[in-house]
């Protein structure tokens, strides 16, 4: 009796470790419908030089949310260890792969009608344009994100009745020393607001219909050979601008009458940097200005939303202008913050650690961009479905609390109960032996 008692106390435990691993999944889901940014860090392969030295920044495959870095020294002499947790780490040896598939899913929401913003944030010579444009032989985000659309798009296209149809428009466009140009055409655009919706867009932009992966190449190799780079003490091609590419995707069901819009945004922000260790002068050291204002512009954003401001200084950049959908709550979006391994950049690998922690706290409401169809309840529609199932998981997550608590207190009862008994037991045989002839 008494094993099977220790038994039931021992599956009341499991239960409990079963049920709170399901609390933790309902908690996520919360967070994933309340919408917060979501934040990535990976970590760029050392330099020969770096190898030759030490490495600060430390990430672990068995907590690949995690990453450590370790300080500059403090007063005492001693260095600091601070770890930092995001959505997803990836460590030097990630691959392209690795982290396109942790960005895969925003692809289908792009297709459900949701706008998409991802941008890769750090320190120049971090790794930005790698992870996001990379090259021929190992494409990064921007290519592998549009290659999973058409393949999207195909697949729709083919399902079912086939009644949808879908059509991709591409944009480049940099913004350098605080203009806005763009990168198919060279012109020079100016950013307004949109007529009906108010919201800050470039007219003016060129927009290139694509039909196949090879007609995405051939626009982005040209936008990519008209962006501004240039050599600096920190990094020999620097880049100097921030340059965004947009994706504007049409879907029209012909069977509903539907209609679906939605832009994907990749952002690749040119890197912060310290003008006494880049050592740039003349035009870099103008060009180095612009961006550090555009980045701390960045930074005031942020922080406003964070903490709620009923004022967001969008405006004070044409940076954060242009992507205050992104940053201001209509788009699902993806920080990828970008660190060096080499101990001369720990500073800056700190800084851009905290940015994105503060980033992460960003609590974002996207909204499907529907027109038409029987389907289309607008904006309050969706908001009003997206309030109903995120009170049903706070519900569900109320009833496993309670559930764990339950179970907790049962498998605590079971246990006094299995105590109580054996002590009985053990009592009752010392008396049997005691009084025994």
């Amino acid at each position: 009796f008494a094993a099977h008692l220790e038994q039931e106390a021992a599956e009341a435990a499991s239960s409990h470790a079963r049920e709170f691993r399901e609390r933790r999944r309902l908690f996520d889901e919360v967070m994933r419908l309340k919408g917060n940014i979501r934040v990535f860090c990976r970590v760029r392969p050392p330099s020969e030089s770096e190898l030759r030295g030490a490495t600060t920044v430390q990430t672990f495959a068995d907590e690949p949310t995690k990453i450590e870095v370790c300080d500059s020294l403090s007063g005492n002499g001693n260095a600091r260890a601070r770890r930092f947790a995001f959505d997803r780490v990836f460590g030097p040896s990630a691959s392209q792969t690795d982290v396109f598939e942790e960005a895969r899913a925003l692809m289908t929401s792009a297709l459900d009608g949701y706008n998409v913003c991802i941008f890769a944030y750090g320190q120049t010579g971090s790794g930005k344009t790698h992870t996001m444009m990379g090259s021929a032989e190992d494409p990064g985000l921007n290519v592998r994100c549009i290659q999973e659309l058409f393949r999207l798009t195909n697949e729709r296209s083919h399902a079912g009745s086939a009644s949808t149809t879908y059509s991709l428009d591409v944009s480049v466009l940099e913004i350098y020393n605080d203009d806005v140009r763009d990168l198919l055409t060279g012109e020079r655009l100016e950013i307004r607001l949109e007529r009906g919706t108010g919201r800050p867009h470039a007219p003016d932009m060129a927009r290139e219909r694509v039909a196949s992966p090879a007609d995405v190449h051939e626009v982005m190799a040209r936008g990519s050979a008209n962006r501004a780079v240039g050599a600096t003490n920190c990094n020999e091609r620097s880049s100097r601008s921030h340059s965004i590419v947009s994706v504007c995707l049409t879907g029209e069901d012909r069977a509903t009458g539907e209609t679906r819009r939605s832009t994907v945004y990749l952002v690749d922000l040119a890197g912060s940097e310290r003008v006494g260790k880049s050592e740039a002068t003349g035009s870099r050291l103008r060009e180095a200005q612009h961006i550090n204002k555009s980045l701390a512009a960045l930074g005031d954003v942020v922080h406003a939303l964070v903490a709620e401001s009923p004022h967001i200084p969008y405006r004070n950049a044409k940076l954060t202008h242009l992507l205050q959908d992104a940053l201001g709550g209509d788009s699902k979006t993806l920080m990828i913050v970008q660190v060096s391994p080499g101990m001369l950049d720990t500073t800056e690998s700190v800084s851009s650690l905290q940015f994105a922690a503060r980033a992460s706290r960003v609590e974002l409401r996207a909204k499907r961009h529907v027109d038409g169809g029987a389907g289309s309840a607008g904006a309050g529609g969706d908001a009003a479905r997206l309030r109903t199932q995120l009170t049903r998981v706070q519900d569900e997550l109320r009833m496993k609390t309670l559930e764990i608590n339950h179970a907790k207190e049962r498998a605590e009862r079971e246990s006094r109960t299995v105590k109580q008994r054996s002590e009985e037991r053990r009592v009752g045989k010392e008396c049997r032996s005691r009084w025994s002839p």
